[in-house]
């Protein structure tokens, strides 16, 4: 699942080759995947182009990585406390 997450960031985002250029299926996901966001910061700040569209960038991947904390700290509480049994299994013949 996370290596066709990859292959469609890489795809979509436009960092090869203007995103616009892409079929429409593909805009989409330029939309909703954090590359894109990554790869139209970099072209403003590379080219000095009106740096007020940075915000709205840094907004989206501040907003993603809130959600990555969220999602692992969720994960981690799961499995916060370890049994004996966890930890020592019994060995079945």
């Amino acid at each position: 699942m996370v290596l066709i997450l990859l292959v469609l960031q890489l795809v979509s985002s436009g960092g090869t080759f203007p995103w616009q250029t892409t079929p429409q299926p593909l805009h989409v996901v330029h939309q909703l995947l954090p590359m894109g966001y990554v790869v139209n910061g970099m072209r403003h700040l590379v080219y000095g182009a009106d740096l007020a569209v940075i915000m709205p960038t840094m907004l989206g991947l501040l907003g993603y990585t809130l959600l990555g904390m969220v999602l692992s700290t969720l994960a981690v509480r799961k499995h916060k406390y370890w049994t004996l049994k966890t930890l020592k299994p019994e060995i079945t013949v």
